[in-house]
């Protein structure tokens, strides 16, 4: 239980938030895509991400995260929620939709940047088990 505080928690509550915020482009149809970004870039993405990490720990015989990995995995979960704020909210300033989508699209590549630096590569990495 304890390996779900920290930055997998927030992952996986802001993930949730995230997906029945995205839930509701079904009460407002006309900004049914901005609701749609939230639900699969701030919930789905970030379940992804995060539930992956966990996995790749956990059954990768890679152990607990290191300090350094947890540090970037708080970045990963920041990032894509984050992105996921910024896309949503593009359309509240129609004057700057454009360098929101752009702002947006830059922080969630970032994101996936760091978590492939830190994470990705373990799916590579064989266990000490050599499993």
């Amino acid at each position: 239980v304890r390996s779900f505080g920290g930055p997998v928690g927030l992952g996986f509550l802001s993930g949730a938030v995230c997906l029945l915020i995205g839930l509701g482009g079904a009460v407002f149809p006309d900004q049914a895509v901005h609701f749609a970004h939230m639900f699969f870039v701030g919930g789905a993405a970030q379940f992804v991400l995060t539930i992956s990490v966990h996995v790749i720990q956990s059954h990768g015989g890679h152990g607990a995260l290191s300090p350094g990995r947890r540090k970037a995995l708080w970045a990963v979960v920041i990032l894509v929620l984050c992105a996921a704020l910024t896309r949503a909210t593009a359309a509240v300033w129609p004057h700057i939709y454009v360098s929101h989508l752009a702002y947006a699209a830059l922080l969630f590549i970032l994101a996936l940047g760091i978590w492939f630096a830190f994470f990705g590569r373990l799916i590579f990495i064989p266990t000490k088990e050599g499993k």
